[in-house]
């Protein structure tokens, strides 16, 4: 490996007694290799509808998205997955820098395990009372543009706002 792919490494305990996960009960795999019309039709749905909401019960029934600090009482939360776990650190501090009410241990921070399909009811429990919902994410906006979807339709939410990327000037971007 060169540097450029690998700056890092990290040791990883596999135990196959150590986790347990749920199916959730209801769902049945449909399959069809025949990919013309009419026997496409029904595939599509199964793949863009039912296989979606089976991962989104899965993800639900299975707790691998993460929540820290406090559940009630906060006027700004931080989501993050992957990478920006570790940027949402250097926002924190340039919040408290700042003077904005993030920063202490009981303050909200999601950190999403699953990344798509976005569990919805993780993301509302989430947004329930806040005021600003900082999504910390590297290059293009993509847990961001799920979160946005999953509050949609809320009659109150909070203010989605991205921070990552090295995009000058980029709209929603907080300057540190």
């Amino acid at each position: 490996m060169v540097t450029n792919v690998c700056d890092g490494g990290g040791t990883v305990a596999v135990d196959p007694d150590r986790s347990s996960f749920v199916s959730p009960a209801g769902y049945e795999k449909h399959n069809d290799h025949r990919l013309l019309t009419p026997y496409s039709l029904p595939m599509e749905y199964e793949m863009n509808r039912r296989r979606l909401d089976a991962a989104k019960q899965w993800t639900r029934a299975n707790p691998l998205n993460r929540w820290f600090g406090a559940r009630t009482g906060a006027r700004i939360g931080i989501a993050s997955a992957g990478k920006g776990v570790l940027r949402s650190d250097a926002v924190i501090g340039g919040l408290r820098y700042h003077g904005g009410g993030v920063g202490g241990a009981g303050d909200p921070h999601r950190e999403y395990a699953v990344t798509y399909p976005l569990e919805p009811e993780f993301t509302a429990e989430f947004a329930d009372g806040l005021e600003t919902l900082i999504v910390v994410e590297e290059k293009r906006s993509f847990l961001e543009f799920q979160i946005r979807d999953s509050l949609y339709n809320r009659a109150v939410r909070p203010q989605v706002i991205r921070q990552g990327g090295r995009r000058k000037g980029s709209r929603g971007s907080l300057p540190w």
